[in-house]
């Protein structure tokens, strides 16, 4: 099965399409979970309103960035690495989009200059 995602993150990439992944959300700082924990996947864990990493967000070496993960809506409130991997996916998508001349790693650096990066 992992290969098998590997393989479709990659296929995805040569495409120009970014695998955005939740981290997870167990209070461990040493791991990301499966899938985000693909390294051709791009793992995103949550930082609070004030920019502090939320104590639930999963971390460590497999991690790329860290997006707001809290969010008061219309329908409730929304949080967890869930909630920041749709932000990142969102920023992501405007920001590729408006770069019309852009590939994917010139996207995902472009975002580590903008968003929270902890490569």
């Amino acid at each position: 099965m992992r290969e098998y995602l590997r393989k479709s993150i990659t296929d995805l990439q040569s495409l120009g399409v970014a695998t955005v992944l939740a981290a997870g959300n167990n209070y461990d700082k040493q791991r990301v979970d499966f899938p985000a924990c693909i390294s051709e996947s791009i793992a995103v864990g949550s930082v609070g309103e004030r920019g502090n990493i939320e104590n639930y967000s999963n971390g460590g070496p497999d991690l790329d960035f860290y997006a707001l993960g809290t969010y008061d809506t219309a329908l409730g409130r929304a949080m967890g690495t869930s909630a920041a991997t749709a932000a990142f996916a969102a920023y992501w998508a405007k920001n590729y989009k408006g770069t019309y001349q852009a590939t994917y790693d010139n996207v995902k650096s472009l975002s580590k200059d903008l968003v929270v990066s902890v490569k």
